[in-house]
């Protein structure tokens, strides 16, 4: 039997001050920044995990 497993933890802080305009806008666009990363890694790896699982089937003959 193998088992195949992927984790992936994200962690987001965000604090918003919403009587600051400037800041705000700073703050909003640093975490869309951190959003568009995480997304881009997440299919990066999800690619990585489906090659590895194929590679898997095809090493198992399954």
């Amino acid at each position: 039997m193998c088992k195949f497993s992927l984790y992936m933890e994200t962690k987001i802080s965000i604090r918003l001050n919403i009587f600051d305009p400037e800041d705000f806008w700073k703050t909003y666009g640093r975490l869309m920044e951190d959003l568009y990363v995480l997304w881009k890694t997440s299919g990066i790896l999800m690619e990585d995990s489906c090659k590895t699982y194929g590679r898997l089937l095809e090493d198992f003959h399954l």
